[in-house]
């Protein structure tokens, strides 16, 4: 196996026809779609392509997985691990192969994941498992980078991968902040009211305090 240059429209198609054209699951290009185009510029090297935190996640003690609206966060906490979906979209015809690997950078501020396979004939979304093994919160955004993918050459005789993509389990949940922050805003009058009443209380209680202490 040897490692495959990452080009576009060469290696890499960004589109169902290009993929097509280069001869589907038979040919030499790997499809993907919401593909980062400016990662293979040529500007630096192209034998990894970083991918990006995705629409979904699911932490690893949660029941749930929650879904990442555009302007979203998580919040991985020290000691945890998470599942995330990548916002790309991977077709990998018959003779490409891929592992997911840790990005450099983030493995000197202690963040990685496992290293992943991604069969010839997988289509689909990528899940990749990343752990904090750093002291501190690790915040990542939608479409952030937080791993990379290889591609190898395989030699013939490669059967496809003939199962569905695979996809987070769990029923998806939206994330608790934006409900709490709408939650607030549309009941800003009453939490007001109510925050002056009990500050005044507060302030009558401690004046009461006061005067029963000098008698």
């Amino acid at each position: 196996m040897s490692v495959v240059p990452l080009r576009l429209g060469v290696s890499v198609v960004d589109n169902e026809d290009g993929f097509q054209a280069a001869g589907g699951f038979e040919g030499n290009a790997a499809l993907i779609f919401n593909l980062d185009a400016p990662q293979l510029s040529g500007k630096s090297s192209n034998v990894s392509y970083d991918l990006r935190v995705g629409s979904e996640y699911k932490g690893h003690r949660d029941a749930e997985k929650t879904e990442l609206p555009e302007d979203g966060e998580l919040v991985l906490h020290p000691g945890n691990a998470v599942l995330i979906q990548s916002e790309e979209v991977v077709f990998l015809p018959r003779n490409l192969f891929g592992y997911v690997v840790p990005k450099v950078s983030l493995l000197q501020q202690g963040i990685t994941n496992t290293l992943s396979k991604v069969d010839p004939g997988y289509n689909g979304p990528l899940i990749v498992t990343l752990f904090n093994l750093s002291k501190a919160d690790f915040h990542l955004k939608r479409r952030d980078h937080f791993c990379s993918i290889v591609l190898h050459t395989v030699g013939e005789g490669a059967l496809l991968y003939n199962k569905p993509g695979k996809r987070i389990t769990g029923n998806p949940r939206e994330p608790w902040w934006p409900t709490v922050k709408n939650w607030i805003e549309s009941n800003k009058t009453w939490l007001n009211l109510l925050a002056s009443i009990l500050s005044g209380g507060l302030a009558g209680a401690i004046i009461t305090l006061i005067v029963r202490s000098k008698h």
